[in-house]
């Protein structure tokens, strides 16, 4: 959502609860019948038409809201936006007003269902052809969206209404309440809604240049739904990280984990979603029509499978094993001494506990502003109870040692990315990256999933953690038999 110092500085009259319009209220020609959402800056009610006795959602701004001309300006260019394009694919509106002075509303199609993300949850994971199915209806919203010289910017799985219908579903664009109006002459609203150098949209669905604060086209949106099409086939997302800002650094810097090694899935569509993905916009579909008609193709003359998990690269070279050590800092402590000593000290953490990974042969996989991703060959137990060692040494020399400073690192092991026989741990090599199992992290702790403590649960003093699949890592059964010359860990 976008957020201005002036929204941001806006004190609330009163608590949220008392926001709400009770059931009876008379809007114009409606009446509210119960509150159906709420988001950060409005409120979403099902209503019924005292004309048609149809049901419709009534979107209204929260009444401290009101007094920001950037969330006013958002309502009211959504409205625009959505009266400039009509689809099947793209939730109706049907009016605007204002409730109170300054306090607008819209008035769109009641929609009977329920998100895009909530029926990835309930079905699990799609076929390609199922995606393809998503996406002929995703493409043909947008492309029409796109002509009318519009830009959503913040398409993802919650922003699509999955619509029960004969054993499948009719899919809905909807909150195009951070859209970009690419035609015409902007207003002042318009302008200070999407002015270059203000970061928009939801990080795990973000484009590089959506993370730069630059201006957006048609492209971004491509690129959103390369991340939705490899969430629907993977159960995850791209990238994930501790943060939003880590997962902004990935968008710019990083390379996703390859669908053909978490799946099975014609190289073809791989490839299609690879593309969509691609830093450099230029390099990216240039319309949804395009991207729609590549992904037919891919699906309907599939190419042959891309490698999954466990099985053999493309490159004919068996996937190995690999352990992973994540390490994450944070600070803890009012924000007013988050000064720069204290950054200063986080800085020397992370630098800290990264060269002792190096000098131990970690190779580091990724690094970001709060954490990084060190990794290893692992053959066997042994190899993994080494890495489980160093893991402790870094929480006994680094927690603590700082005011305010917390430190969580965390361990998993799973099969290496590496594409044409390269060496999975070589700058050249494609090891997995970070994933769930780097969230959910205990600070000034040691957790490790079962994976990687197999073949080495009896050297270590474990406890259960929250999350069944993970252990917290207490320490050594034999503190003797701790690997040697890491005392500058």
């Amino acid at each position: 959502m976008v957020r201005s110092e002036e929204t941001l500085n806006v004190a609330a009259a009163r608590p949220r609860e008392a926001e709400e319009l009770p059931a009876g209220t008379r809007i114009g020609r409606y009446i509210v019948q119960e509150a159906t959402a709420q988001g950060g800056f409005a409120m979403v009610y099902r209503a019924r038409s005292v004309v048609t006795g149809k049901d419709v959602a009534l979107k209204v701004l929260h009444p401290e809201m009101a007094l920001s001309s950037v969330a006013v300006g958002r309502l009211r260019q959504e409205a625009e936006a959505l009266s400039r394009v009509a689809h099947p694919n793209i939730v109706q509106t049907f009016e605007v007003g204002e409730l109170t002075l300054e306090q607008p509303y819209l008035v769109m199609e009641w929609l009977r269902g329920h998100t895009l993300m909530e029926e990835l949850k309930r079905r699990g994971t799609f076929s390609p052809a199922e995606l393809l199915g998503v996406m002929e209806q995703l493409c043909a919203g947008l492309g029409a969206a796109h002509e009318a010289g519009i830009v959503h910017r913040d398409l993802k799985a919650s922003n699509v209404m999955v619509l029960p219908k004969d054993g499948w579903f009719v899919l809905k664009l909807v909150d195009f309440g951070i859209a970009k109006l690419m035609a015409g002459e902007p207003t002042a609203a318009r302008h200070t809604l999407t002015t270059s150098g203000v970061t928009v949209g939801t990080p795990h669905y973000m484009a590089p240049e959506q993370v730069l604060g630059q201006a957006v086209d048609a492209r971004a949106d491509i690129y959103a739904l390369g991340v939705l099409s490899y969430l629907l086939l993977t159960g995850r997302f791209p990238f994930h990280a501790l943060n939003s800002i880590e997962i902004q650094e990935m968008h710019l810097y990083g390379a996703p984990p390859r669908i053909g090694d978490l799946i099975p899935v014609p190289a073809g569509v791989e490839g299609v979603i690879q593309r969509c993905l691609e830093k450099r916009r230029d390099q990216r579909h240039a319309s949804a029509r395009e991207l729609l008609d590549e992904l037919r193709r891919a699906i309907r003359q599939p190419e042959g499978p891309a490698s999954a998990p466990g099985q053999v690269g493309r490159g004919g070279a068996s996937q190995r094993a690999v352990v992973g050590l994540y390490v994450a800092v944070s600070f803890d402590g009012p924000d007013e001494e988050l000064d720069d000593r204290a950054l200063l000290a986080l800085e020397e953490v992370l630098a800290g506990a990264r060269d002792a990974c190096e000098r131990a042969g970690l190779f580091i996989a990724f690094e970001g502003s709060s954490g990084w991703l060190a990794t290893r060959d692992t053959e066997n137990g042994a190899a993994r109870a080494e890495v489980i060692d160093l893991a402790l040494e870094l929480r006994d020399r680094w927690v603590g040692c700082h005011p305010g400073v917390r430190v969580a690192i965390a361990l998993h092991t799973e099969p290496a990315r590496c594409p044409g026989g390269c060496d999975p741990l070589s700058p050249s090599g494609e090891p997995f990256l970070q994933g769930d199992w780097t969230s959910g992290l205990l600070w000034d702790a040691v957790i490790a999933s079962r994976d990687a403590l197999s073949g080495a649960e009896d050297r270590f003093e474990l406890a259960e953690a929250a999350d069944t699949s993970r252990w917290l890592v207490r320490g050594r059964n034999d503190s003797a038999g701790a690997a040697e010359g890491r005392a500058g860990a």
